[in-house]
Parts: C-alpha cells; structure tokens; sequence
C-alpha cells in the first residue's frame, strides 16, 4: 500500500508513502502528533507516511492515493498558490475526521483565489467521517473551478454534511455515483458567482436539513437519478440566472418535514420524472425575472399545502407561465396553484387526476395576463 503526492506545479513538493515505514522528516516539514504536516516545503522535499496515518498538507499539490487507508483521522489539503488535488483510488479509504483546528472532514480541501480545486475518488473508495464527509472550499472571488467526483464508493458524514462544497467566485461541478448520506444535510454545493452543477445517480440523503442544495446568484443544474431525501427533499435556488432540474423516473424526492421540490432562479425549468412528496407542498417553483415551465410525468402530493405551488414575478408578457401534469397530483390545499403578478400567461396542461383536498383541483391566476386550463382524457 503506498500514497503518492505529485506537484500540481514546477518546482513544488513531492511526498511519497509505504505501509510499514515510519515517518521520515526532509526539509520543510514538520512533524504533528496527529500525523505530519508539511507547510511550503523546498522543491526536493519528500515525506514517508506510515499506512493509516492521516494527512495534513499545506501546498499546492496532486495527493494521488494509491491503497491507502485513513483510520481515525482525515486528509487536509491546504492550497497557498496552485491548484490542489485529491485522488483516491478504489483500494483506498477515509475513516475519520481531520480535527476540527483544520476543518472537521474527512477529506477537507482549501483552495485560494483564481485556483481550481478536484476531488476524485475513484472505484469503491470511501469517505467515512464522524463530521463532513468532504468539505471543499474557495474563497476566492476570480473565476475557478470546484468538481468533486465520486465513482460508486459512499461518501459519509455522520454529524455534518456529506459533500459541502461553498465558494465566491469559483464554479461547483459535483457528480456522484455513490451513496451520499449526512446527518445535517447530504449534499450542500453554492457558490455566490459561480455556476452550481450538480449530477448525482444513487441516493442522497440528510437527516436535519435538506437532502441536496444548490445555489448561486446565476445558473443552477441539479440532474438526479438516485432517490433525495432531507427535511426539504432538494433544493435547487438562484436570483437572476437560469435554474434547471431533471430528475429521472422510478426514483423520489421527498421533504420529510418541508417541501418536496423547490426550484427558483430568474428562470425555472423542472423536468420531474420522479415521484414527489413533501409533508407541505410537493414541488414549488419561483421565477423572479423570466419564464417557468414545470413538466411531471411522476406523482406529486403535498401533504399539508399544495401538489404543485408555480409563480413568475416577470415584467415581459413573453415569458410565460407553464405547467404539464402527466402524472398523478395531490395537495392539502389544492392540487396545483399557479399564479403571475404582472402580464404573464398561465398555462396548465393536465392529463392524470388532479386533487385539492381542502381547495381547488387547479388554481389558475393572473394579475393581466391570460389563463388557459385543458384537462386531458386521464384527468378527473
């Protein structure tokens, strides 16, 4: 079993590792009881790490892990003027925390400004921590890129996040392939200016807050084909740019004690193959300065408010506001709501059956613009 850290740049430290050797000090490194830290070492630097130990680094490196398995601690990587990497390999393993004097994670990640950031584990590798599973972090307002990326291990985060991924001006690219799970929320990916993609195809999930959130003040996608589960099932929010969600068929997002779906952005675009279900309304969606188009072929039930709950705050007349329901809905209140403030058209298409429980089946409503309903063969 070996770990093996390349320089992301020219002239930067090189550390290497071996099961069975103690710790070997060069220049620029200093020893930590909790493992070894090695801060701005020279170019020819190199450090031996024993099997289990957890890693601290400040550098700019590739950590790229080869078998190698942390027990009770955690992996820190602390950018200071490149770009910073972490690979694991599908041998290798994270069990623990790095300490909460770094950053309380598995595998935490600090970047700086105009620099990217990656996380990639590769095969079966795991993350298993008592706080964040992955933490990643930029801080910096000059365009960067963010991608964590996990290819069928699980990522854990017993008391914190799964995947937390938070940045100014850098973007978020976030694809897992695994099990996420966090015992506060299970993916939580935003970045102030950056665009937020996130792609997850097995489940998500977080048991105090929400199972996944994106959010940026511009262009949000969330794709998900694994079920999404939280307080709020998913959480895709943006101000001005375009906010995108696609969820696939035989899968279901659920809001245990909120909403199932919220989407809001300048525009909103949700394509929902999924069942939906929130404990107040099913699927909400906000359009602040554009159009919203909303098409389920799922079931959508909210429990104590409304299946479907769909506005646009837009001035143009141009943009539109649309709902298909090809699948079953359900709400407390009434099964679908949609509502314009301004000049906007409403549309609703419905071919399934459509029940308010305490309202109306479809609410249609428009300070000045018109509202078209049509009920299809399959709708009552």
């Amino acid at each position: 079993m070996r770990l093996v850290l390349r320089t992301a740049l020219l002239g930067g430290t090189i550390l290497s590792a071996s099961v069975g050797l103690s710790s070997i000090v060069h220049a620029g490194c200093v020893d930590g009881s909790n493992g070894t830290v090695c801060s701005n070492g020279s170019s020819n630097s190199s450090l031996v790490y024993t099997n289990h130990n957890p890693i601290y680094v400040a550098g700019d490196f590739v950590l790229n892990l080869e078998s190698y398995e942390v027990l009770g601690g955690g992996i820190s990587l602390s950018g200071t003027d490149g770009h910073s990497s972490v690979i694991l390999d599908s041998n290798s393993k994270v069990l623990g925390a790095v300490p909460a004097s770094f950053s309380a994670a598995g595998i935490f990640v600090q970047g700086v400004d105009n620099k990217n950031i990656s996380v990639d584990l590769l095969g079966s590798s795991t993350v298993d921590s008592t706080a964040n599973g992955i933490l990643v972090t930029n801080g910096g307002f000059s365009p960067a890129d963010i991608s964590v990326t996990t290819n069928g291990g699980a990522v854990f985060g017993r008391s914190d996040f799964g995947i937390h991924a938070s940045a100014l001006g850098a973007d978020i690219n976030i694809h897992t392939k695994g099990e996420v799970f966090g015992g506060l929320g299970g993916i939580l990916a935003s970045s102030t200016l950056g665009r937020v993609d996130v792609v997850t195809e097995d489940k998500v999930s977080g048991v105090g807050y929400w199972g996944l959130w994106a959010s940026s003040i511009f262009d949000v996608s969330v794709v998900t084909s694994g079920d999404v589960t939280g307080t709020q099932g998913l959480v895709a929010t943006g101000s001005s740019g375009v906010t995108n969600i696609i969820t696939a068929g035989g899968t279901l997002i659920e809001g245990t004690s909120g909403s199932g779906l919220i989407a809001q952005g300048g525009s909103v675009f949700v394509d929902a193959a999924s069942d939906i279900i929130g404990s107040d309304t099913g699927l909400a969606a906000l359009a602040f300065s554009g159009a919203s188009t909303i098409n389920t072929s799922g079931q959508i039930e909210g429990v104590a408010g409304f299946g479907i709950l769909a506005s646009s705050n837009s001035f143009s007349a141009t943009d539109t506001l649309s709902i298909i329901a090809n699948g079953k809905v359900t709400g407390g209140i009434d099964g679908i709501r949609a509502f314009t403030l301004f000049s906007n058209d409403v549309t609703i298409n419905a071919d399934a059956e459509i029940t308010g429980k305490i309202g109306n089946g479809i609410t249609g409503l428009s300070d000045q613009g018109d509202i078209s309903i049509f009920a299809g063969v399959n709708s009552r």
